[in-house]
């Protein structure tokens, strides 16, 4: 097995650091970075009014997001490519269960 050290998640840690200082009132996520990926960054959003704030900040098409609809949950998702480190963004959010954000 090969091991990754931190300093391979240093484009990702500043990504995730650039993301905070020009978007400073964007809504938090769960972000996550991997060792076996360390070159992206996954960030799980609260809410779809979450996700659009995201999908408005980063400049991403209406028709760039995916929809996924399995029994009452819906997930919506987007990836994209910043400085080489790539950020996929999404949300789960369950119908009729106050998931609307």
């Amino acid at each position: 097995m090969t091991t990754t050290s931190l300093s391979a998640q240093a484009a990702a840690l500043a990504s995730v650091e650039w993301m905070a200082a020009a978007y400073p009132g964007l809504p938090g996520a769960y972000l996550t970075s991997h060792s076996v990926a360390p070159d992206e960054v996954n960030a799980l959003v609260d809410c779809p009014s979450h996700f659009e704030a995201w999908r408005e900040a980063l400049g991403i098409p209406t028709d760039a997001v995916t929809v996924d609809h399995v029994g009452d949950r819906v997930t919506l998702g987007f990836c994209t490519l910043r400085d080489g480190v790539g950020w996929r963004v999404f949300c789960v959010s369950y119908l009729g269960a106050g998931g609307a954000g």
